[in-house]
């Protein structure tokens, strides 16, 4: 690895790892005000477009990656509890679409839709409050970005097809327990 590669990884990684540690006008930037714009949110939070770390431009790419912390100090604790309530009310019907699922090859779709949202919501939310490295992972159909938009909607669109046509049986496959075994030859 190359020393340079090396020192970009540190700098993403150290900040995670010993935040006490790093400078926070430095490598420490992002997540330190990122935190301080969440906490300042507080309960009902500063009001639309009024918060004070996201207005002022200490918070970078809040409409990108940085989205969930322009919700946290605009809306504050209750918008969080809100987004957060979504999310889970889109993950809790798509479980149920794997579960109700009569097709085969439906529920596996499902999880990894399901597993792949997880990861981006843990992912971005976790980076601005201290849980994960800063990475940009994009919080699913909030951030702005065209390929990671358009990901989540055919995620959406293929879990809703298992929907649809998951209702019936697959009729082409034998049931588990019906495949034809050898018989023996007669003994003269």
């Amino acid at each position: 690895m190359k020393d340079g590669s090396r020192s970009h990884w540190m700098a993403r990684i150290d900040p995670w790892l010993m935040p006490e540690d790093t400078d926070p006008a430095g490598a420490g930037y992002h997540t330190h005000n990122a935190k301080l714009a969440i906490a300042s949110g507080g309960m009902g939070g500063e009001g639309y477009m009024q918060g004070s770390s996201v207005q002022s431009g200490r918070v970078p790419y809040t409409y990108s990656d940085s989205i969930f912390v322009q919700i946290a100090e605009e809306y504050g604790f209750i918008g969080s509890s809100v987004l957060l309530l979504l999310y889970f009310i889109l993950i809790h019907r798509m479980i149920l679409i794997s579960l109700e699922s009569k097709d085969r090859a439906g529920p596996f779709l499902i999880v990894g839709i399901v597993s792949m949202l997880l990861y981006q919501i843990f992912e971005n939310i976790g980076m601005f409050i201290g849980l994960m490295p800063l990475t940009g992972i994009t919080l699913p159909f909030i951030s702005y970005g065209g390929t990671s938009l358009v990901i989540s909607m055919a995620s959406l669109g293929v879990a809703m097809s298992v929907k649809l046509h998951g209702r019936e049986i697959e009729e082409d496959l034998p049931e588990p327990n019906t495949y034809r075994t050898a018989t023996k030859p007669k003994q003269a």
